[in-house]
């Protein structure tokens, strides 16, 4: 569709039809925009906040959360590395210390540990905090483990996925990727906007 050639940098070839992606994200190459960093995620939310509510606004979003590495970035508008590598180099580049999440599950997936979907819903939803770790860190996420799950037959034909527990921890990296300072587990808005932002200038440029 026009909408979402919109998206693409001038002479690039990112997509296998662009009127086939407006009816499967699939045929987006999502590495391709990952490895634009940042600057390329913002330019799918240009293009994401000129659509109106509807199946092409959806279908770009499922792409959004692909390319930023976390459920319901359409909201956090945050870009998430998962390679520790990358991030060290972006963090050299730019100045900025390292957020880093450690956690269990993947932070794209809708069935992550408790916390992490708490922080997706709570933090990275604020628009205070979303900024503030937009602006002044270079972001990065990783697994430990898979997250555990059960299954809940109702006995009724309804079956229930749930996760068990939820264990993370948010660390303030270097840019060399050494531990400066770590914030586990859960945080109100207010009080994790006020140690990120110590962070900042404690660690920061």
């Amino acid at each position: 569709s026009s909408a979402l050639r919109a998206i693409l940098p001038l002479g690039a070839a990112l997509l296998a039809s662009p009127a086939r992606a407006a009816e499967d994200p699939a045929t987006v190459d999502i590495a391709e925009l990952r490895a634009q960093g940042p600057a390329g995620l913002a330019q799918l939310f240009v293009t994401f906040d000129r659509l109106p509510v509807g199946r092409e606004r959806d279908q770009l979003a499922q792409v959004i959360d692909q390319v930023a590495r976390q459920r319901f970035a359409t909201v956090s508008r945050l870009y998430w590395y998962t390679d520790l590598g990358e991030a060290t180099v972006a963090a050299q580049r730019s100045g900025r210390p390292i957020l880093a999440l450690r956690m269990l599950g993947n932070l794209d997936e809708d069935l992550s540990c408790a916390n992490s979907r708490l922080f997706r819903t709570v933090l990275y939803a604020n628009a205070e905090v979303s900024a503030l770790m937009r602006d002044h860190f270079i972001l990065y996420w990783s697994s430990e483990r898979p997250v555990p799950k059960v299954t809940i037959d109702m006995g009724d034909g309804r079956v229930i996925l749930r996760t068990t527990t939820g264990n993370s921890a948010h660390y303030v990296l270097d840019a060399q990727g050494n531990v400066l300072d770590v914030l586990p587990g859960l945080y109100a808005p207010k009080l994790f906007k006020e140690i990120v932002h110590t962070a900042v200038y404690t660690f920061g440029k």
